[in-house]
Order: structure tokens, then C-alpha cells, then sequence
């Protein structure tokens, strides 16, 4: 199996949601980000591959705003998507 990925994956336990053309479709928790990408478990299938998804990231520390990021879905599973920034 070939590793497509650009960079170290760094485990992450964050809340996100996720947005398709400005509608939330789900909530998830980050499993691991990297320079590249980002996977994340879900509750439900969000999308199909290739469709492409907002992501806000919240940020719990206080006076500190969310990150929000645009990506494409590169796998989806029952549980979980990785996206790709």
C-alpha cells in the first residue's frame, strides 16, 4: 500500500463540524490532523469522496476563535472521512 501523505500525523481529540455549501451535516471528533489533511470520526456517512466540506475546528481555549478549513473527502467509512486540505 502506497502512503500518500505529505506530513507526520499528530494525534488530536478536538471537536468539529462539519459543512456542506453552509449546512452543518454532522459533528465529529478529530482523530489525528497533519499538514495535509485531517481524519475524523462521525456518527454518520457525510459525504461522498471527492465532495468537498468545510470543517470548523473548535477552539476551547478562552478569547480564542475557531478554525475553520476547506477540504476534500479522500475516504469515507461508516464511522470516520479523511479529508485532505
Amino acid at each position: 500500500m502506497v502512503n500518500h501523505r505529505w506530513g507526520r500525523r499528530h494525534k488530536l481529540a478536538s471537536d468539529v463540524r462539519i459543512y456542506i455549501g453552509g449546512e452543518k451535516i454532522a459533528d465529529g471528533i478529530v482523530r489525528n490532523i497533519s499538514y495535509s489533511g485531517i481524519c475524523i470520526d462521525i456518527a454518520k456517512k457525510a459525504s461522498p469522496i471527492h465532495g468537498f466540506i468545510d470543517i470548523v475546528l473548535e477552539h476551547n481555549a478562552k478569547n480564542e476563535h475557531d478554525i475553520h478549513v476547506h477540504g476534500m473527502i479522500v475516504r469515507s467509512t461508516k464511522n470516520s472521512i479523511a479529508v485532505m486540505f
